[in-house]
């Protein structure tokens, strides 16, 4: 009885180590990520007029709105990881990307064909800015999924290393 709860105790302090140690890099990684994109922001306000200025920050406020898309997929997929034996794992992961998929086509395609009337209401002379936001919009439909099925699985670092892809 004495090795059984040794045993336990040795599992658990090695799980709460794996634990900690892959948050401490998410964290990194993250502060990272916000670091660049406020000194992003910086050199676009300094070397950008003003109206142009204006147009990335819509775009950018759309990008954050999907952010929150972003992870709300991911947590349903790391619940579903989560909750579910390892040997389910591909399973949800399949299931989610056939899921996903066809919403973001559909985002995509409908952005891709208001692209033109959206140029004209924001007063940009190309809509290519809106089409590399069409392509963020897909991604955001993908792109959780595999970040969901590393973090429910408990692998946070590898998952910290696809937040930066």
């Amino acid at each position: 009885m004495q090795s059984l709860s040794s045993t336990i105790r040795g599992t658990s302090t090695w799980a709460f180590k794996s634990l900690r140690a892959g948050s401490i890099n998410l964290f990194g990684v993250l502060m990272l990520a916000n670091g660049v994109g406020y000194l992003y922001q910086m050199l676009m306000a300094r070397m950008m007029t003003p109206s142009d200025y204006g147009v990335l920050v819509t775009l950018t406020s759309i990008s954050y709105v999907l952010t929150v898309l972003m992870r709300t997929v991911q947590a349903w997929v790391i619940e579903a990881v989560a909750s579910r034996r390892s040997g389910t794992v591909q399973l949800v992961f399949w299931v989610a990307l056939r899921a996903m998929l066809p919403l973001g086509i559909l985002a995509f395609g409908a952005i891709w064909l208001a692209s033109g009337v959206a140029a004209d209401f924001l007063q940009i002379s190309n809509s290519t800015p809106l089409i590399v936001l069409g392509l963020y919009t897909f991604s955001s439909f993908l792109v959780p999924v595999p970040r969901g099925v590393l973090m429910g699985v408990k692998k946070i670092s590898a998952a910290s290393f696809v937040l930066v892809l």
